[in-house]
């Protein structure tokens, strides 16, 4: 009895160290590294988004995207072959955030402030615009890490039924995303 016993425990043993190297090679695989890139030019500091790589090469960003209720924002992590405003947008567009017909037209940063010009966004209620907004500003500016966003769309400040956007009007990261409209 004893031995089928030991048996039995050993078996366990095994088992266990079975699962937990297992767990290790699984941990291995997904660990990540950061890097950011800094250009000086003459128009500026430039600054490329810090992103975490796994050891396949993706990206790891986090996108922001509206909640069930269109009252706040949820943090989204989504893995990228690579960083640029198109995949950003391409990831909000499979989001719902931005219709199939919003495009990038162009993206630069200069002095910690993104500029990003839209092709199109889609219409929506104030509510829905206000998450819109919020999305594009969390989004982008923790992507990129830069203070501001100064959005465009066809090349003109943005403008809707509810808001004009001046050339002194930009998105920022607004910290209580998760309660926009209470």
């Amino acid at each position: 009895m004893k031995r089928k016993l030991l048996i039995v425990l050993v078996l366990l043993i095994v088992l266990g160290i079975s699962s937990c190297n297992k767990k290790n090679q699984k941990t291995e695989e997904t660990i990540t590294t950061q890097t950011e890139e800094t250009t000086t030019t003459e128009e500026g500091t430039e600054t490329k988004a810090t992103e975490s790589i796994t050891s396949e090469g993706e990206h790891i960003v986090e996108i922001y995207v509206g909640n069930g209720d269109a009252t706040g924002l949820i943090e989204e992590t989504v893995v990228l072959e690579e960083v640029t405003a198109e995949s950003i947008v391409e990831e909000l567009k499979k989001a719902g955030i931005f219709g199939g017909d919003t495009k990038v037209l162009s993206f630069a940063i200069k002095d910690n402030i993104a500029t990003i010009d839209l092709s199109a966004l889609p219409s929506t209620g104030t509510a829905g615009e206000s998450v819109m907004l919020a999305v594009i500003g969390n989004t982008f500016t923790k992507t990129f890490h830069v203070d501001k966003v100064r959005l465009l769309i066809n090349g003109e400040n943005y403008s809707s039924g509810h808001l004009e956007f001046t050339d002194e009007d930009f998105l920022t990261y607004n910290e209580d995303y998760e309660t926009l409209l209470d």
